[in-house]
């Protein structure tokens, strides 16, 4: 399935999983943004953003947000929650961003196991003296535990 073929079928149902679903892991995003220090000054980008939850949560801390997802309409939602940051569709493999745009990049629940050039794309993204890009596998029952992969630098 190519990235657009997918962001149409997550687009079908949008606003059940902006409102119903990605508020799960509100607690994750609190604790990684306060791991990664993220507040005023701090460019962050968020890769497979959905209707931009995270990048919501991180704008509330000050954060300048940005959001790629391959759904037009969950891309909707998150321009519509916070006005301010710069949410795009687009391909998590050939991110439309400069190289060293951003200060820290997350993706939480997307980057899986054969999506690795993704990471690849996010750590081009970050500046080097930075974090490595971060991805967030969350299982069952709230819990979740974050990884840093440094095979992308």
């Amino acid at each position: 399935m190519s990235w657009v073929e997918s962001g149409r079928a997550w687009g079908d149902r949008a606003a059940d999983w902006a409102y119903l679903v990605e508020p799960y892991a509100r607690r994750v995003n609190d604790a990684l943004f306060d791991q990664v220090h993220a507040g005023p000054g701090t460019r962050l980008l968020d890769i497979a953003c959905g209707s931009g939850y995270a990048a919501n949560v991180a704008a509330g801390r000050g954060a300048e947000v940005c959001g790629l997802d391959a759904s037009e309409a969950l891309i909707a939602i998150a321009r519509a929650r916070t006005p301010a940051g710069d949410f795009r569709v687009g391909d998590m493999f050939a991110l439309p961003f400069e190289d060293d745009r951003f200060d820290v990049a997350t993706s939480f629940n997307w980057i899986w196991k054969g999506c690795e050039d993704a990471l690849v794309e996010a750590r081009r993204v970050v500046r080097p003296a930075n974090s490595p890009p971060v991805s967030v596998p969350c299982g069952l029952a709230g819990r979740c535990r974050g990884f840093r992969s440094d095979s992308a630098s």
